[in-house]
């Protein structure tokens, strides 16, 4: 087998056996994403995960999309199992083993943000269905494969940042107000509720509008968490005049997370801890970086 990405994607594409067609790349922050089009079939996503993501890992992920697609609560690219029943395919690329899975191409706009005059309400009430669907046992239980968004896990992130990012933090008084935030996140991550099985990375730019209802796409960083992580996540990419408005959608829609005064400020601290540590790992956002730990900084000053 060739070893550039196209010939190793085209190859393994034939594993769901659907027919002629032709591959259009679509790019790669971890994952690498083609557009499959058959020609008289549906269009698909095929991805290869990233070396690293474990199929017990991936599978889970699989399983719960199949899980949300089957409800019908929540507009979610549908996953398509191999001819011969699997989740994925898998193939040596470059000395290391990579895994392909399938999904259901959903059409509609990519939005990268809410625009101001936008309705909040369906983007809530998406995220209040995800929740409500995540508390279930079944969702639990595959949540036990992916990420746990616990203390150790933000207390693993700031060290990522740290490892990368260490002119940046010597700035001022940023060691300071981050160490303040994470003690803060801490203690209030010891009293949060049972973890669900949260999205992990909620915001517009994970939203693809298809009419009267938004698709939720990018499940890659689902796992189990509290479910005002999500929120948080939400929060941060909405202007202020929105974001009442998607609390209240959210709880009239039945989301089950806690939004409470003297706790929230640590979400949105995780939310944002969480995010800065992720861009810390791309090459190209390395120049955004010095801003972004400052407004993390400022996050944790706040609390």
């Amino acid at each position: 087998m060739s070893t550039t990405w196209e010939q190793a994607v085209d190859d393994l594409a034939s594993a769901w056996s659907i027919g002629p067609h032709t591959l259009h790349r679509l790019g790669a922050s971890q994952n690498h994403a083609y557009r499959v089009d058959a020609p008289g079939e549906s269009s698909y996503l095929l991805r290869m995960h990233v070396a690293h993501r474990t199929a017990e890992q991936i599978d889970a992920e699989l399983a719960w999309l199949e899980l949300l697609a089957a409800d019908g609560d929540v507009v979610v690219p549908e996953p398509v199992r191999t001819r011969h029943g699997a989740w994925t395919s898998e193939s040596m690329l470059d000395g290391r083993l990579r895994r392909l899975s399938l999904l259901r191409w959903i059409d509609g706009t990519m939005l990268s943000a809410l625009p101001p005059h936008a309705d909040v309400t369906p983007f809530a009430r998406s995220l209040a269905a995800l929740h409500l669907r995540g508390q279930r046992e079944d969702a639990r239980d595959l949540g036990r494969a992916r990420r746990r968004y616990d203390a150790d896990y933000a207390r693993a992130r700031m060290t990522l940042i740290q490892a990368g990012c260490s002119s940046e933090l010597d700035r001022g008084t940023t060691r300071a107000d981050l160490e303040h935030g994470m003690r803060v996140l801490e203690a209030v991550l010891g009293g949060a509720d049972e973890p669900i099985m949260i999205h992990g990375d909620y915001h517009p730019g994970n939203l693809v509008l298809t009419g009267d209802r938004p698709a939720v796409i990018d499940f890659d960083r689902a796992g189990l968490g509290p479910s005002a992580l999500d929120v948080a996540s939400a929060i941060l990419y909405l202007l202020p005049r929105q974001r009442v408005r998607f609390h209240a959608a959210y709880a009239d829609a039945g989301g089950p997370a806690r939004v409470e005064p003297d706790t929230f400020g640590a979400y949105l601290f995780f939310a944002y801890l969480d995010n800065v540590a992720h861009l810390s790992k791309v090459a190209t956002e390395s120049a955004g970086m010095p801003g972004n730990i400052a407004q993390l900084a400022a996050f944790g000053r706040a609390l």
